[in-house]
């Protein structure tokens, strides 16, 4: 992370540096976002650096990119690759076993139809700190993409329950990636959560084109305070 925060790459500050270990310690639930080759998977194997090695982190993607057992070999890391193609092999399997191994996060490459409900099922009982990728356009859209996509199991699950449930315990964090001039950066960084019948999102830092540096418009909420100070963290 400290090299994605100093030249070369510039896809962050110092200060939102110090935001993401802060949301790291304090085991907040992320998702990341953003179009193809914006840094998504390089930006989640950096975060994944920043754990303690003792950790278990059990991985689930489509096919291996982040090599984490290559990279980090001194890490607890399990790592399960899914086809969708295959019945014995779908990301509903690998879930299965992956959640036999008592990680202590989940590391989703990609959140999609099949494996939604499990992956907010995982996060909303017991593996805090997880994370994952969605496609969504914004990080206001981000809780009800994952939530429709839940509903096509067929269920009948309440939609607006459903996506409440998502925004305050799934994607409690969200990270916006962007291509600005060749340059992988971080466009937003927010805090995702359910008000007056709705979708919010706090913008604690959001990239400024017409200026080229980082905005920080709003800190953490008061909720979102209270579980930083618990993981002895806090954000300024």
């Amino acid at each position: 992370m400290a090299a994605l925060a100093a030249p070369p790459y510039s896809t962050l500050n110092a200060r939102m540096l110090e935001m993401l270990q802060a949301v790291l310690q304090s085991r907040f639930n992320l998702v990341i976002i953003g179009p193809t080759n914006s840094g998504k998977t390089h930006l989640i194997k950096a975060l994944i650096a920043e754990l303690p090695d003792e950790e278990r982190i059990v991985t689930i993607e489509g096919r291996y990119e982040m090599m984490l057992g290559r990279d980090f070999p001194n890490k607890n890391t399990v790592e399960y690759e899914a086809e969708e193609e295959d019945s014995l092999h779908r990301a509903e399997q690998a879930f299965k076993l992956a959640l036999r191994q008592s990680p202590d996060r989940i590391i989703h490459a990609e959140i999609r139809d099949m494996d939604a409900n499990i992956y907010v099922r995982a996060c909303t009982r017991g593996h805090s700190g997880s994370m994952t990728t969605v496609h969504a356009n914004t990080l206001e859209d981000v809780p009800e993409a994952i939530c429709d996509m839940c509903m096509l199991d067929g269920r009948g699950m309440n939609p607006e329950r459903l996506t409440k449930r998502i925004a305050e315990y799934v994607t409690q964090i969200g990270i916006e990636m962007r291509n600005v001039n060749g340059r992988r950066i971080i466009a937003r960084i927010g805090e995702i959560d359910w008000a007056a019948e709705g979708v919010i999102v706090r913008d604690w830092a959001r990239y400024d084109d017409h200026t080229g540096e980082w905005l920080f418009p709003v800190g953490p909420s008061a909720k979102a305070t209270v579980r930083l100070d618990r993981g002895g963290a806090a954000i300024e």
